[in-house]
């Protein structure tokens, strides 16, 4: 009887290469009824902190901060598995990566960023907190679409005081759109 396979110690799963893998089946038209959600799951948990403030990228990488925060979320949302996630621990985490500026930061105390502003703008909206955290027409939304609309120069830019790039004008147009 063949002996089932490990993983090396250092074949471990990463969490935007879940929501990777998770999309490409998509695209290539799976119905995902193969896929173990337990596993998937509990892989997604294990990278969960403490005080659910972050997902880190794997067990190997520490690396954290929002692209992690909304691998974990949209992973969960394909699986339908929203309810395995502490909502509100991911949400505090979100809330305090909002800056002065208006947009959000990859964590809390950075600067605002075009692309940590959609993952977290992303998060909560497939976490259906969109609404709490950033009511329409509140003062706190606007100033975030104020800061969108600021990108803009002869392209868009990711973040204050930097020069444009193809890349922000997905990340600033995404923002608008959710």
């Amino acid at each position: 009887e063949p002996k089932p396979v490990q993983p090396l110690p250092y074949d471990a799963s990463h969490v935007t290469m879940t929501y990777s893998a998770l999309n490409t089946l998509l695209i290539l038209g799976d119905d995902l009824s193969r896929v173990n959600r337990d596993a998937v799951m509990a892989g997604i948990l294990s990278l969960q902190s403490e005080n659910s403030n972050f997902i880190n990228a794997s067990v190997l990488c520490h690396e954290f901060d929002a692209r992690f925060v909304f691998s974990a979320v949209a992973s969960a949302y394909i699986l339908d598995q929203l309810d395995k996630l502490d909502i509100e621990g991911y949400v505090r985490f979100i809330t305090k990566s909002l800056t002065f500026e208006g947009g959000f930061g990859h964590l809390p105390q950075l600067e605002a960023h075009a692309g940590a502003t959609y993952c977290n703008l992303a998060c909560l909206k497939l976490l259906g907190k969109l609404e709490s955290v950033l009511p329409e027409r509140s003062r706190q939304r606007e100033k975030l679409i104020y800061w969108l609309l600021q990108r803009q120069k002869v392209g868009f830019n990711g973040r204050s005081g930097k020069d444009d790039d193809s890349c922000y004008t997905f990340w600033v147009g995404a923002c608008l759109q959710v």
